[in-house]
Protein backbone atom coordinates (compact mmCIF):
# COMPACT_ATOMS: atom_id res chain seq x y z
CA UNK A 1 0.00 0.00 0.00
CA UNK A 2 1.20 3.58 -0.85
CA UNK A 3 2.12 5.75 2.13
CA UNK A 4 0.84 9.49 2.25
CA UNK A 5 1.81 12.08 4.74
CA UNK A 6 -0.20 11.01 7.20
CA UNK A 7 -2.40 14.45 8.56
CA UNK A 8 -5.38 15.79 7.52
CA UNK A 9 -3.76 19.08 7.06
CA UNK A 10 -0.97 18.75 4.64
CA UNK A 11 -1.29 18.69 1.19
CA UNK A 12 -0.04 16.19 -0.77
CA UNK A 13 2.39 17.01 -3.85
CA UNK A 14 0.68 16.10 -6.64
CA UNK A 15 -2.02 19.13 -5.67
CA UNK A 16 1.34 21.42 -6.06
CA UNK A 17 1.75 20.63 -9.56
CA UNK A 18 1.18 23.13 -12.51
CA UNK A 19 -2.18 22.32 -13.76
CA UNK A 20 -2.65 21.11 -17.37
CA UNK A 21 -3.44 23.84 -20.44
CA UNK A 22 -6.89 24.52 -20.34
CA UNK A 23 -7.68 23.10 -16.74
CA UNK A 24 -8.45 26.79 -15.27
CA UNK A 25 -11.65 26.93 -18.06
CA UNK A 26 -12.95 23.90 -16.33
CA UNK A 27 -14.04 25.72 -13.01
CA UNK A 28 -16.07 28.76 -12.65
CA UNK A 29 -15.33 29.24 -8.72
CA UNK A 30 -13.79 32.96 -7.80
CA UNK A 31 -9.69 32.64 -6.95
CA UNK A 32 -9.53 31.73 -3.78
CA UNK A 33 -8.25 34.00 -0.87
CA UNK A 34 -4.92 34.99 0.12
CA UNK A 35 -4.03 33.82 3.52
CA UNK A 36 -2.28 36.40 5.58
CA UNK A 37 0.31 34.86 8.00
CA UNK A 38 3.28 36.41 9.70
CA UNK A 39 6.60 35.26 10.80
CA UNK A 40 5.38 33.60 14.20
CA UNK A 41 2.93 31.86 12.49
CA UNK A 42 3.40 28.36 11.40
CA UNK A 43 0.72 27.69 8.81
CA UNK A 44 1.51 24.74 6.88
CA UNK A 45 4.28 21.93 7.01
CA UNK A 46 7.42 22.50 7.49
CA UNK A 47 6.93 26.07 8.42
CA UNK A 48 5.87 29.54 6.76
CA UNK A 49 8.96 28.66 4.29
CA UNK A 50 8.04 25.18 3.90
CA UNK A 51 11.95 24.70 5.03
CA UNK A 52 11.45 23.71 9.00
CA UNK A 53 13.00 26.83 9.88
CA UNK A 54 11.11 29.47 12.20
CA UNK A 55 11.82 32.84 12.63
CA UNK A 56 14.88 34.18 13.92
CA UNK A 57 15.39 35.88 17.29
CA UNK A 58 12.74 33.60 19.22
CA UNK A 59 13.83 32.05 22.43
CA UNK A 60 11.74 28.62 22.25
CA UNK A 61 12.57 26.21 25.44
CA UNK A 62 14.79 23.20 25.08
CA UNK A 63 13.72 20.96 27.82
CA UNK A 64 10.33 20.09 28.84
CA UNK A 65 8.67 18.05 31.99
CA UNK A 66 5.08 17.93 33.17
CA UNK A 67 5.58 21.31 34.71
CA UNK A 68 8.49 22.84 33.31
CA UNK A 69 7.84 25.21 29.90
CA UNK A 70 4.34 24.03 30.36
CA UNK A 71 1.76 26.88 29.34
CA UNK A 72 -1.07 25.11 28.99
CA UNK A 73 -2.81 21.10 28.71
CA UNK A 74 -5.89 20.58 26.76
CA UNK A 75 -7.21 16.66 25.94
CA UNK A 76 -7.24 16.06 22.11
CA UNK A 77 -9.47 13.51 21.24
CA UNK A 78 -8.73 10.30 19.39
CA UNK A 79 -5.58 9.98 17.72
CA UNK A 80 -3.50 12.53 15.07
CA UNK A 81 -0.35 12.09 13.06
CA UNK A 82 0.13 15.64 11.94
CA UNK A 83 1.70 18.58 13.22
CA UNK A 84 -0.09 21.69 14.28
CA UNK A 85 -1.08 24.11 12.22
CA UNK A 86 -0.85 27.90 13.91
CA UNK A 87 -2.23 31.09 12.65
CA UNK A 88 -2.51 34.16 14.38
CA UNK A 89 -4.08 33.04 17.76
CA UNK A 90 -5.90 29.75 17.08
CA UNK A 91 -3.93 26.29 16.77
CA UNK A 92 -5.62 23.74 14.50
CA UNK A 93 -5.11 19.77 14.88
CA UNK A 94 -6.30 16.85 12.99
CA UNK A 95 -7.21 13.81 14.52
CA UNK A 96 -9.15 10.68 14.00
CA UNK A 97 -11.70 8.35 16.28
CA UNK A 98 -10.36 5.30 15.23
CA UNK A 99 -13.50 3.51 16.64
CA UNK A 100 -15.64 5.48 14.98
CA UNK A 101 -14.02 5.86 11.74
CA UNK A 102 -14.34 9.88 12.46
CA UNK A 103 -11.52 12.00 11.44
CA UNK A 104 -12.17 16.04 12.24
CA UNK A 105 -9.82 19.54 12.64
CA UNK A 106 -9.39 20.74 15.95
CA UNK A 107 -9.03 24.25 16.79
CA UNK A 108 -7.64 25.83 19.86
CA UNK A 109 -6.89 28.85 21.48
CA UNK A 110 -3.01 29.87 21.26
CA UNK A 111 -2.87 31.65 24.95
CA UNK A 112 -5.23 29.91 27.04
CA UNK A 113 -5.51 26.05 25.22
CA UNK A 114 -9.18 26.17 25.23
CA UNK A 115 -10.79 24.33 22.74
CA UNK A 116 -12.78 27.07 20.26
CA UNK A 117 -14.47 24.48 17.81
CA UNK A 118 -14.78 21.04 16.24
CA UNK A 119 -14.96 20.24 12.56
CA UNK A 120 -15.42 16.91 11.68
CA UNK A 121 -14.45 16.40 7.95
CA UNK A 122 -15.10 12.48 7.05
CA UNK A 123 -16.41 9.51 8.24
CA UNK A 124 -15.66 6.02 7.19
CA UNK A 125 -13.30 3.80 5.23
CA UNK A 126 -10.34 3.92 7.46
CA UNK A 127 -7.67 2.36 5.79
CA UNK A 128 -4.94 -0.46 7.55
CA UNK A 129 -1.36 -0.61 5.99
CA UNK A 130 0.18 -3.76 5.30
CA UNK A 131 1.31 -4.11 9.18
CA UNK A 132 -2.66 -3.74 10.26
CA UNK A 133 -1.82 -0.57 11.09
CA UNK A 134 -4.43 2.15 11.08
CA UNK A 135 -3.80 5.43 8.05
CA UNK A 136 -5.65 8.37 8.67
CA UNK A 137 -6.24 10.25 4.95
CA UNK A 138 -7.76 13.41 4.87
CA UNK A 139 -7.85 14.15 1.69
CA UNK A 140 -8.51 11.26 -0.78
CA UNK A 141 -11.66 13.32 -2.47
CA UNK A 142 -8.96 16.16 -3.15
CA UNK A 143 -7.07 13.73 -4.41
CA UNK A 144 -8.75 12.12 -6.58
CA UNK A 145 -10.66 15.14 -8.17
CA UNK A 146 -7.03 16.26 -8.88
CA UNK A 147 -6.06 13.10 -10.87
CA UNK A 148 -9.06 12.83 -12.96
CA UNK A 149 -8.75 16.21 -13.95
CA UNK A 150 -4.80 15.80 -15.31
CA UNK A 151 -5.97 12.11 -16.87
CA UNK A 152 -8.45 13.94 -18.59
CA UNK A 153 -6.39 16.76 -20.20
CA UNK A 154 -3.76 13.98 -20.92
CA UNK A 155 -1.08 15.32 -18.63
CA UNK A 156 0.48 12.10 -18.08
CA UNK A 157 3.90 13.33 -17.47
CA UNK A 158 3.63 14.93 -14.46
CA UNK A 159 1.23 12.04 -12.69
CA UNK A 160 4.17 9.85 -13.68
CA UNK A 161 6.83 11.93 -12.04
CA UNK A 162 4.59 12.00 -8.94
CA UNK A 163 3.35 8.42 -8.64
CA UNK A 164 6.88 6.89 -9.44
CA UNK A 165 7.82 8.13 -5.30
CA UNK A 166 4.96 6.34 -4.27
CA UNK A 167 5.47 3.29 -2.11
CA UNK A 168 4.75 0.25 -3.70
CA UNK A 169 6.36 -2.65 -2.06
CA UNK A 170 3.23 -4.37 -0.89
CA UNK A 171 0.54 -3.33 -3.50
CA UNK A 172 -0.57 -1.68 -6.22
CA UNK A 173 -3.38 1.73 -6.11
CA UNK A 174 -5.91 2.08 -8.61
CA UNK A 175 -4.10 5.12 -9.49
CA UNK A 176 -1.11 3.04 -10.62
CA UNK A 177 -3.34 0.80 -12.92
CA UNK A 178 -5.63 3.41 -14.24
CA UNK A 179 -2.41 5.29 -15.34
CA UNK A 180 -0.59 2.45 -16.63
CA UNK A 181 -3.72 1.73 -18.74
CA UNK A 182 -4.14 5.29 -20.29
CA UNK A 183 0.10 4.64 -21.23
CA UNK A 184 -0.81 2.02 -22.55
CA UNK A 185 -3.43 3.38 -25.22
CA UNK A 186 -1.52 5.93 -25.66
CA UNK A 187 1.32 3.97 -26.40
CA UNK A 188 3.88 5.61 -24.49
CA UNK A 189 6.89 3.44 -23.98
CA UNK A 190 9.25 5.41 -21.99
CA UNK A 191 6.78 7.27 -19.45
CA UNK A 192 5.56 3.87 -18.86
CA UNK A 193 9.38 2.20 -18.71
CA UNK A 194 9.82 5.15 -16.39
CA UNK A 195 6.98 4.26 -14.21
CA UNK A 196 7.02 0.84 -13.88
CA UNK A 197 10.79 1.12 -13.13
CA UNK A 198 10.23 2.80 -10.13
CA UNK A 199 7.91 0.25 -9.28
CA UNK A 200 10.47 -2.62 -9.55
CA UNK A 201 13.02 -1.09 -8.08
CA UNK A 202 11.00 -0.71 -4.40
CA UNK A 203 10.30 -4.12 -4.82
CA UNK A 204 13.67 -4.96 -5.38
CA UNK A 205 14.64 -3.17 -2.53
CA UNK A 206 12.33 -4.65 -0.33
CA UNK A 207 13.11 -7.95 -1.09
CA UNK A 208 16.78 -7.36 -0.61
CA UNK A 209 16.09 -5.77 2.74
CA UNK A 210 13.80 -8.36 3.71
CA UNK A 211 16.19 -11.18 2.78
CA UNK A 212 18.84 -9.50 4.64
CA UNK A 213 16.84 -8.98 8.00
CA UNK A 214 16.51 -12.69 7.29
CA UNK A 215 19.63 -13.82 7.71
CA UNK A 216 20.51 -11.23 10.65
CA UNK A 217 17.25 -11.92 12.64
CA UNK A 218 16.26 -15.45 11.94
CA UNK A 219 14.37 -15.67 14.79
CA UNK A 220 12.13 -12.36 14.00
CA UNK A 221 11.95 -12.36 10.22
CA UNK A 222 9.80 -15.52 9.18
CA UNK A 223 11.23 -17.12 5.69
CA UNK A 224 7.28 -16.56 4.31
CA UNK A 225 7.78 -13.07 4.64
CA UNK A 226 10.83 -13.06 2.19
CA UNK A 227 8.97 -15.26 0.19
CA UNK A 228 5.86 -12.59 0.13
CA UNK A 229 8.45 -9.78 -1.27
CA UNK A 230 10.64 -12.81 -4.16
CA UNK A 231 7.13 -13.24 -5.11
CA UNK A 232 5.82 -9.36 -5.24
CA UNK A 233 8.69 -8.70 -6.86
CA UNK A 234 8.50 -11.39 -9.69
CA UNK A 235 5.14 -10.10 -10.50
CA UNK A 236 6.07 -6.41 -10.86
CA UNK A 237 9.15 -7.74 -13.09
CA UNK A 238 6.47 -9.50 -15.22
CA UNK A 239 4.31 -7.03 -15.80
CA UNK A 240 7.32 -4.49 -16.67
CA UNK A 241 8.05 -7.20 -19.60
CA UNK A 242 4.35 -7.63 -20.74
CA UNK A 243 4.17 -4.15 -21.37
CA UNK A 244 7.18 -4.02 -23.15
CA UNK A 245 6.31 -6.77 -25.20
CA UNK A 246 2.90 -5.26 -26.32
CA UNK A 247 4.28 -2.20 -27.25
CA UNK A 248 7.55 -3.97 -29.19
CA UNK A 249 9.84 -2.85 -26.82
CA UNK A 250 10.90 -6.12 -25.60
CA UNK A 251 14.70 -5.60 -26.33
CA UNK A 252 14.20 -2.48 -24.38
CA UNK A 253 13.83 -4.75 -20.84
CA UNK A 254 16.21 -7.37 -21.61
CA UNK A 255 18.08 -7.18 -18.26
CA UNK A 256 15.14 -6.99 -16.37
CA UNK A 257 14.35 -10.42 -17.63
CA UNK A 258 17.54 -11.54 -16.68
CA UNK A 259 17.05 -10.11 -13.03
CA UNK A 260 14.11 -12.36 -13.06
CA UNK A 261 15.72 -15.50 -13.79
CA UNK A 262 18.37 -14.95 -11.06
CA UNK A 263 15.60 -14.06 -8.65
CA UNK A 264 13.09 -17.50 -9.56
CA UNK A 265 16.63 -19.59 -9.14
CA UNK A 266 16.73 -17.74 -5.57
CA UNK A 267 13.56 -18.96 -4.34
CA UNK A 268 14.49 -22.32 -5.87
CA UNK A 269 17.37 -22.72 -4.14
Amino acid sequence: MHRFLPALLVTTSLLNLALPAGAADRSSKPEAERINVSATDWPWWRGPNRDGIAAANQTPPLHWSETENVVWRSPVPGRGHGSPTIVGNQVFLATCDEEEELQSVLCYDRKTGSQLWKTDVHKGQVEKNEHGQTVFRGYPAALAEMFRLYVDEGALAPLVAELRKWNWEWSYSDYLLELTARLQETRDWPLLKTLWLAVVAKRRTNYNKTRKARKSLPDKIPDELVTKTQGLLLESLQRLQEYASELGQAADVTEYGEMTTRVEQCRQA
